[in-house]
């Protein structure tokens, strides 16, 4: 009873704070967002501007944990807050501010989703789907293109995932990695019902042409350029 009620409040706390926010973005007060989305981030995780702009997203994830077991509820909460950090510095024209806190809010999101599939809390996937749209457009770490990969994989895009794949190929990133996770991506979805893949808009031949093509591309061939929508 007493974490439930603890997760209300913080629930409500949130929901305070993006009421606010929404009532000063009706008029474009920007710096004044700034200030109420620093307020709630210090009140929420205890530390600087600086030092949320500064830190690794796992840093923050463990942070606002505890160092101890993932709490979904709080991390699900901080990605929302930097999420609209990031609008706020987008739309005042700061796009390297912007991206690494777009960066921060995906990255804590997938993550924990991934990780927690059983939370009692689900992260809100409009605001996954918007930092992916901010992002995708930099260069971006393995790490969150392979978080991008798992994360369509979770919400069945599996025709999404496989994009992905081929465009990181094309562009020879750490292509011995993506060899392995397509080889695997492809070889889980080999074990599902054809309607499931179906559903995510990849049926079984193009899965089992997709496994062909990982399975057999050597490492010092070039992948034909691909038309990626």
């Amino acid at each position: 009873m007493f974490k439930k009620d603890y997760i209300m409040r913080m629930i409500e706390q949130f929901t305070n704070v993006v009421a606010k926010i929404m009532g000063l973005k009706v008029d474009d007060k920007f710096e004044e967002i700034h200030q109420v989305l620093n307020e709630a981030l210090y009140d929420f995780t205890g530390l600087s501007e600086s030092a949320l702009e500064r830190l690794s997203y796992k840093d923050l994830i463990n942070l606002v944990s505890g160092f101890e077991e993932i709490n979904s509820v709080k991390c699900f909460i901080l990605a929302e807050l930097l999420k609209e950090k990031a609008d706020v510095f987008a739309s005042l024209g700061d796009t390297g501010r912007s991206f690494n806190l777009y960066l921060k809010s995906f990255n804590i999101n997938a993550e924990v989703m991934l990780a927690n599939k059983n939370a009692c809390l689900e992260p809100n996937y409009d605001t996954i789907d918007q930092t992916i749209d901010r992002i995708k457009q930099f260069p971006l770490p393995y790490e969150t293109q392979k978080l991008r990969l798992r994360y369509y994989e979770q919400m069945m895009k599996y025709d999404k995932a496989e994009d992905l794949l081929f465009e990181l190929l094309n562009q020879g990133v750490d292509k011995e990695a993506v060899l392995a996770d397509g080889t695997a991506f492809y070889e889980r979805l080999m074990i599902l019902k054809p309607e499931a893949l179906e559903k995510g808009n990849l049926p079984l031949d193009e899965v089992l042409e997709g496994l062909g093509i990982f399975k057999g591309f050597p490492l010092d061939r070039k992948p034909k350029s691909v038309n990626l929508v």
